[in-house]
């Protein structure tokens, strides 16, 4: 599944919104790590669609 940047940024602002007192302490590190990650190669001009992929999936993920 290819993700747009745009796609990248709205997952995201979505992740933004999440609360850590909703996950466990194991379940909300790898996924403020994927959020942490999701930004850096968003505000990467050069990253490659595939980078931008991996990271909205790895966001999507973790997520849950």
């Amino acid at each position: 599944m290819l993700f747009r940047s745009a796609d990248l940024s709205a997952a995201i602002a979505a992740a933004e919104g999440k609360q850590e007192a909703d996950y466990t302490p194991e379940t909300w590190e790898p996924f403020a790590e994927a959020l942490e990650y999701a930004k850096a190669v968003l505000a990467d001009k050069n990253a490659a669609q595939a980078q931008v992929d991996e990271a909205a999936a790895e966001l999507d993920r973790k997520s849950t």
